[in-house]
């Protein structure tokens, strides 16, 4: 059986969730690159800060939009406003790049459900082809 940590009012302590990216952040080194503790929690606490910010902006272009989910026109709306332009194009490439693979593997792209809808506000629409 398990032991759970109970508070002195006799409650359950529950751990608090740490999300972290180390593995994925390993999975992108070379083989032969070593990255200390240190250097991987700069590195964590830094693709955490970005995701954060991407994903704030990301809500913030979807609910000006009025829509009440996150598209992936508000996620690239979303990096081309928080990343430099060099950067914001590297990533497009690479999320590009991974949709293919990702296609690829599972034969082909989802179909979609529904009546496309296309009430985009001008803001989004000029910020999506800069």
């Amino acid at each position: 059986k398990k032991k759970m940590r109970l508070s002195s009012n006799g409650k359950r302590i529950s751990k608090s969730k740490f999300t972290s990216y180390a593995r994925y952040i390993h999975k992108i080194l070379p083989d032969d690159t070593r990255i200390s503790a240190r250097g991987m929690a700069i590195v964590n606490s830094y693709v955490h800060d970005l995701f954060e910010r991407l994903a704030s902006e990301a809500g913030r272009v979807a609910k000006h939009a009025e829509q009440k989910t996150i598209s992936s026109n508000a996620m690239i709306a979303a990096v081309k406003l928080q990343l430099p332009k060099d950067f914001a194009q590297a990533s497009m490439q690479a999320g590009a790049k991974a949709m293919n693979n990702y296609y690829e593997k599972t034969g082909g792209a989802p179909k979609k459900k529904g009546k496309k809808s296309k009430n985009r506000s001008k803001a989004t629409v000029s910020v999506l082809y800069c």
